[in-house]
């Protein structure tokens, strides 16, 4: 992929939407390991811990598995974080800290 090409406000256009579509995936799959994790679906795929399931199924580091975790249970019971996350008021690390 050649970047070079794109002006610098194509550029900066590029990574803002690609920043926004990040967080409104991240969101995604929160609300996804809250489900994943109440039907218990990591035990049927063989993991002792939605933990393990995330680190060695989807292939996530230790720290990026925890806060995933950690924050899907932190927007399991309180659902208005999830606007907070879409804006990028708030980002993974504080909703877990």
């Amino acid at each position: 992929m050649d970047l070079s090409r794109l002006t610098d406000s194509e550029l900066k256009i590029a990574l803002d939407t690609l920043a926004a579509k990040d967080r409104e995936t991240t969101l995604q799959v929160l609300f996804h390991l809250i489900e994943f994790e109440r039907r218990k679906l990591y035990v049927e795929a063989g993991f002792s811990s939605i933990f393990y399931y995330c680190t060695r199924q989807l292939k996530y580091s230790q720290a990026s598995a925890y806060r995933r975790i950690a924050a899907a249970k932190c927007l399991a019971e309180h659902p208005e974080l999830a606007a907070l996350l879409l804006e990028g008021k708030v980002t993974l690390c504080t909703v877990t800290a």
